[in-house]
């Protein structure tokens, strides 16, 4: 059997629970948690957690997502971030979920100041 891990997943408007293989990967988690949202237009989205050394980070797609934090009591946290951001959203974000969820990222790095590097 399978050894499996909580993981809870914020958003502006909820809180998403899974439970998930030990080994699941970064890419494995963000096509779970989109597809719960109703994100169909995925790729500009990702997870983003605080590791182990008390850094903001985003998971990487191919590595499991208990690399990069602790599995202590409680369940692994995440944030749903846009982590791309194309040249012209008014063209470009087709889907109707798409543009909620950008609009609640980027309203809240406006409100917030707050401007987070990818690299």
């Amino acid at each position: 059997m399978p050894k499996l891990v909580p993981v809870s997943v914020l958003t502006k408007d909820a809180q998403l629970d899974f439970t998930l293989k030990r080994k699941a990967s970064g890419a494995q988690l963000v096509s779970k948690v989109c597809t719960a949202l109703g994100i169909r237009e995925m790729w500009y989205f990702g997870l983003q957690c605080v590791d182990h050394k008390n850094r903001l980070t985003w998971p990487e797609a191919d590595k499991k997502i208990t690399t990069t934090q602790k599995i202590k009591d409680g369940p692994l946290h995440f944030d749903v971030k846009v982590k791309y951001y194309p040249e012209d959203p008014s063209n470009e974000l087709i889907d109707e979920t798409t543009r909620l969820y950008f609009y609640y990222d980027v309203t809240t790095v406006l409100l917030n100041n707050v401007m987070i590097s990818i690299g």
